[in-house]
């Protein structure tokens, strides 16, 4: 779903706007389908380089990508609207986790946000159990507490107690339910 420019240098009949299609493959003029699921920009470049380099000599490739495909995310937990979300990545920027849980409709005022509990696919298949403390965001407004999400990324908000002098600096928090919504009892 990305799409990229491949331009190169003095041979404009090759280059060009092309997307990675859903196998992971650029399908490019000249070379054909290069798998290129998982790589990054450079090396990427240094593939279509060694691909090129095959039919012309010493071929200067310069490679952008134009637009990311949005990323598909999960969340769950004490959230007001759990479920499937899709986002879109803009520049190089990926979302962050405080974007997704203002998204669902915020937290609830029992979420546990010291532990919030990220499952990100691995490259071998394997999947990865990442705990935040989002409260040290709310604390200390250190970013690094707020991270990026990718692809496939399970998100679960935990049910946990909360003092009362807490729960007025996490009602206040961006990702907090907003106050003009509806309280079913």
């Amino acid at each position: 779903g990305d799409v990229g420019r491949v331009d190169i240098f003095r041979v404009p009949q090759y280059s060009g706007e092309s997307e990675v299609l859903v196998d992971g493959t650029l399908n490019l003029p000249l070379v054909g389908p290069i798998n290129v699921a998982g790589l990054t920009v450079d090396e990427t470049t240094e593939l279509l380089s060694s691909q090129y380099g095959q039919y012309l000599r010493r071929p200067l490739i310069t490679l952008s990508v134009l637009n990311r495909r949005p990323l598909q995310v999960g969340i769950s937990g004490e959230i007001n609207s759990p479920g499937s979300y899709t986002l879109t990545q803009t520049g190089t920027q990926a979302p962050r986790l405080s974007q997704l849980l203002e998204r669902a409709g915020g937290i609830n005022q029992v979420a546990d946000i010291r532990q919030v509990q990220i499952q990100r696919p691995s490259l071998d298949g394997s999947q990865q159990t990442q705990t935040v403390d989002l409260w040290q965001l709310l604390e200390t407004g250190n970013s690094q507490y707020d991270i990026s999400l990718r692809d496939g990324d399970s998100i679960f908000v935990p049910t946990g107690t909360i003092s009362l002098e807490d729960a007025s600096l996490l009602a206040d928090a961006s990702f907090a339910a907003s106050v003009s919504e509806p309280i079913n009892v």
